[in-house]
C-alpha cells in the first residue's frame, strides 16, 4: 500500500478528531432521519414525503463513507491473511 509512509506522525490524532467528527455527522443524519419519520400532518395523517426522502438521501451520503471504510479493511484482512501485504 504505496503512499502509508508519507503520512504525518500525528496521524493517528488528526484519524481520531475526524472520526469524532464523522460520528457526529452520522448522529445528525440520523436524528434528521428520526424527525422526518415523527412528522406527522395532523390534516392528512402523513408525513412529508420530501422530507423524508432528503433525510434519506443525506444518511446515505455520510454512511457511504463508513461502508467503503469497512470494505477497505476487510479487503486489507483478507490480503494479510493471504501473505499478499504484510
Amino acid at each position: 500500500m504505496a503512499g502509508r509512509c508519507d503520512r504525518p506522525k500525528n496521524f493517528a490524532k488528526h484519524a481520531r478528531l475526524n472520526v469524532l467528527d464523522y460520528r457526529a455527522q452520522i448522529e445528525t443524519a440520523a436524528r434528521e432521519m428520526e424527525s422526518a419519520l415523527a412528522a406527522e400532518n395532523p390534516e392528512t395523517g402523513a408525513g412529508d414525503l420530501k422530507q423524508l426522502r432528503t433525510a434519506i438521501a443525506a444518511l446515505d451520503v455520510v454512511t457511504k463513507l463508513l461502508a467503503d471504510l469497512l470494505m477497505d479493511k476487510a479487503m486489507e484482512a483478507m490480503l494479510r491473511k493471504r501473505g499478499v501485504i504484510q
